[in-house]
């Protein structure tokens, strides 16, 4: 990128040795430098990102398409009525499980969740049927009570409602899914609220920047700082609209303008390069648009008085201050690119390959063993056997069931 400090000595009077020069030259080398940080994070992201899809990507959907072929085995074993309690329990805890990975994983959008749970529930209600459970109000109550218990009194279900979860417990997951939907809109309902509330206290970084140059407690510095920001606005606002950011602002536009263009190429780049420019001047972006001047033009015409120059140097400690969001937004969104970075970027090169290999190695280890599971368990007796080790090895842990539903149905 071309520095910009010719430009900026291009002044009306000599201030090779002005602070305010300095400081501008400054902040120019800091919004270079952020720039050259945020691009660099966006290109190493998509470079990461482009390899998970080579690497990662084919070895989790044939995970998934695996622990599909789990559930689908294990399913029919609901049914039968020769394993223990803690043998079923254990069972029903396992494909809950693996049908709460299905569900959440990111790269399997191709599973039928819903066809899985379905034959689930079925199976599971086909046994319970079968059982011919009596319930009593006594039952009731005592579900109720572990209910209000367990979600804090944050799940209200009625008598029907608990007598259909004691014949299918696999309903505790709809539920659940129905209890966390009403809280996420109590939640959006008040974040509008507090929006609402708060509309004039946040803003953009520009505005942002001047609250907390100028915000003080004291009411009386309040309103002379308020009137300050309110004059440093008005000139702001004056650069784009008759100064010399309007006048470079309008020379680019007419010299970017797609509809003067007849190639189609270059059509689509200055569509693009005027958008730019819009942007740029609707959001008081004096770094883009003196950016652009200098790549297009850079003839060297305009000259910058002071108070322009000391305007401008308020507009470019905004752009450091969008610069920063701008990272943190890239860093923070739950985008697939971003969960990516943040599974397997590494301080090195070598160690993101190394987070990569491990993964990679851990996911075939795992397709591996459910393979085996499947290939060594086709009878009764064989799958008895396997939940009783499982039983065993898992003996002493604590569940990451909420709930002991087995107990309910004693």
């Amino acid at each position: 990128m071309t520095s910009l400090t010719p430009l900026f000595n291009n002044t009306a009077a000599d201030t090779s040795h002005d602070p305010l020069q300095k400081s501008l030259s400054d902040l120019w080398s800091k919004i270079e430098k952020k720039h050259k940080r945020n691009q660099k994070f966006l290109d190493d992201k998509e470079k990461l990102f482009n390899e998970f899809q080579i690497k990662v990507l084919p070895v989790e959907q044939q995970q998934g398409m695996e622990m599909v072929n789990l559930v689908e085995f294990l399913i029919p074993f609901c049914a039968r009525k020769t394993l223990s309690e803690d043998q079923r329990e254990e069972l029903i805890t396992w494909i809950d499980s693996t049908l709460e990975y299905l569900r959440s994983h990111p790269f399997l959008a191709d599973v039928d969740h819903d066809a899985l749970q379905n034959k689930f529930n079925a199976a599971f209600s086909t046994f319970m049927q079968s059982q011919n459970i009596e319930i009593d109000i006594h039952q009731i109550e005592k579900v109720r009570m572990d209910i209000e218990h367990m979600f804090e009194g944050g799940m209200q279900l009625t008598d029907d409602e608990i007598i259909d979860l004691i014949k299918d417990h696999s309903l505790l997951n709809q539920y659940i899914q129905r209890m966390h939907k009403e809280i996420s809109e109590e939640e959006e309902n008040e974040d509008d609220h507090d929006d609402e509330e708060n509309s004039g206290e946040q803003g953009d970084p520009f505005e942002r920047f001047f609250e907390d140059n100028f915000g003080e407690d004291d009411v009386q510095q309040d309103a002379a700082k308020e009137a300050a920001k309110d004059t440093t606005q008005k000139n702001l606002d004056k650069l784009f609209k008759a100064g010399q950011l309007n006048k470079i602002y309008k020379r680019l536009a007419a010299l970017l303008h797609p509809d003067k263009e007849q190639d189609p190429a270059k059509k689509e780049q200055k569509h693009v390069l005027m958008q730019t420019l819009s942007e740029a001047r609707k959001n008081k972006d004096a770094f883009t648009l003196l950016q652009l001047y200098q790549i297009h033009i850079n003839d060297g015409e305009f000259s910058f008085d002071p108070d322009t120059l000391s305007s401008m140097q308020a507009l470019l400690r905004v752009k450091l201050h969008r610069l920063d969001d701008e990272l943190y937004t890239a860093k923070s969104s739950n985008e697939l690119s971003n969960l990516v970075w943040r599974k397997f970027s590494g301080r090195s090169k070598k160690q993101t390959e190394s987070n990569i290999k491990i993964h990679v190695a851990n996911i075939v280890e795992e397709v591996q063993e459910n393979q085996l599971i499947m290939e060594q368990n086709q009878t009764v007796a064989q799958m008895k056997k396997h939940l009783q080790e499982r039983l065993e090895k898992n003996r002493g842990w604590v569940s990451d069931m909420p709930i002991d539903l087995m107990d309910l149905f004693r």
